[in-house]
């Protein structure tokens, strides 16, 4: 029997679960593909912020649900050097302003001016409007304020921190918080609009309070209390039935008839098997490496924060010049990476600055056993870099590479009028609803 639904959330993470809950409770038939079950004993760390709007549309706090943001952004550099801004503009002035940074100054002003560059330009808008992902040319063309704005956020990220800073290491701070989570280099014309995104309120990601119930579970039982019907498997082939409908086959011998086949997250297509960048800008090729370390003991976090998120960087220059590396099919000999501190004590790391095939005498290949080995040491080294001890203090690791695998089946036509997919944004739970709810208003 072919199950029939309005839309096929494919997914297991957050983003995944809140736009699936949101539309059954909008009166939408919705199924939810697990793709493979998440291990609720591995706990979280930060995760992108839920809207206000989205809280009491599943009303998460009869669920128990408490979140906390997170407590600052931190950017290890060489020398035990250190940037951290913080969600409060003037505390991070102050904090600026004591290290004796002098753009302590524009700080204010920036943040100001990047919140209302997203807001003129509508962002969401030009990365979600429509089911093509394109903004309406006659609305642009009849909107000269926001064509200026667009005008904007079409260049460079490094250009537009040149504007407002001089300090190198402020700059290098802001361009790792912003395209590390995409794997940009920073150089790339419309990186600005990952800058803007980055700074707004939305994009500040926050924790589950350890006193109450994970958010996923909560967001699990809100599905199925809101009447979302959950598939395990993997897909198999997606293929159109007439002009409004897709045929989904799914392992197990599992069949599915729906409207739209929704991605919530770049990274839900790649897991199964569509090829799609992480952001409008950037071209495909890339793979995200998560990365886990449990310790023998608990570490005391650099700046002595465990509720930070962290980057390690060198210099600005590190991240272009890692970017450049993946498009050449090659592994970054100086990695880009963030980390933070789980609620266990765990360190998660994430670099998204892997190929997605390697390049060798003009010949792809894809990763072995030995690239995964060789780049979950250079994480370990990059670690140990930024904490004294940390390669002494791992009891064990894992790590989990998103993209890098042969998909399962050569049959899932990867055509743009198949699937949905929502684009990154350092606000994935908001701009995944949002996103769903045009689509179904779309009919």
């Amino acid at each position: 029997m072919t199950a029939a639904f309005d839309v096929l959330v494919v997914g297991s993470d957050e983003a995944s679960l809140c736009a699936a809950a949101c539309a059954a409770r909008g009166g939408a038939r919705v199924g939810l593909l697990r793709q493979k079950q998440s291990s609720k004993s591995q706990p979280i760390a930060s995760i992108s912020a839920v809207p206000n709007a989205v809280w009491r549309r599943l009303d998460l706090q009869d669920f128990g649900v408490s979140l906390d943001p997170v407590s600052a952004r931190a950017t290890l550099l060489p020398e035990d050097k250190a940037v951290v801004t913080y969600d409060s503009a003037r505390k991070t002035g102050d904090a600026l302003a004591a290290e004796g940074v002098d753009d302590h100054l524009l700080w204010s002003a920036f943040l100001d001016d990047m919140k209302q560059l997203k807001r003129t330009a509508r962002l969401d808008d030009m990365t979600t409007t429509g089911v093509n992902g394109t903004a309406p040319l006659v609305s642009l063309l009849e909107d000269t304020q926001r064509l200026a704005a667009i005008g904007q956020v079409t260049g460079s990220c490094t250009a537009q921190l040149d504007d407002y800073f001089s300090d190198p290491e402020l700059k290098a701070h802001l361009a790792a918080h912003a395209m590390g989570r995409v794997g940009l280099g920073g150089k790339e014309l419309g990186a600005a609009l990952e800058l803007a995104e980055a700074m707004d309120d939305t994009a500040w990601r926050v924790r589950a309070n350890g006193g109450n119930k994970p958010l996923f579970s909560a967001l699990e039982k809100v599905c199925a209390e809101s009447g979302v019907e959950f598939f395990e498997g993997t897909l198999v082939s997606v293929t159109a039935d007439g002009n409004k409908h897709k045929s989904v086959n799914i392992t197990g011998d599992q069949k599915v008839k729906t409207r739209w086949v929704f991605f919530a997250t770049p990274e839900a297509a790649v897991s199964a098997g569509i090829d799609r960048p992480a952001s409008p800008i950037a071209s495909g090729g890339m793979v995200t490496a998560l990365m886990r370390f449990k310790l023998k003991k608990p570490m005391t976090p650099p700046t002595a924060d465990e509720n930070a998120v962290f980057f390690i960087l060198d210099d600005i220059e590190e991240l272009q010049e890692a970017r450049d590396s993946v498009i050449d099919g090659q592994l970054p000999e100086t990695l880009p990476v963030e980390f933070e501190f789980a609620a266990n004590g765990d360190v998660v790391a994430r670099t998204q600055y892997c190929p997605k095939a390697f390049r060798e005498e003009n010949e792809w290949r894809e990763w072995t056993g030995q690239d995964r080995q060789a780049l979950a040491a250079r994480i370990t080294q990059r670690l140990s870099s930024r904490m004294k001890n940390f390669s002494k203090a791992i009891k064990k690791s894992s790590i989990d590479m998103i993209g890098a695998e042969t998909p399962s089946s050569d049959v899932i036509d990867s055509s743009p009028e198949l699937f949905v997919i929502q684009p990154n944004h350092q606000n994935s739970i908001g701009a995944a609803v949002r996103l769903l709810d045009k689509v179904l208003a779309h009919g």
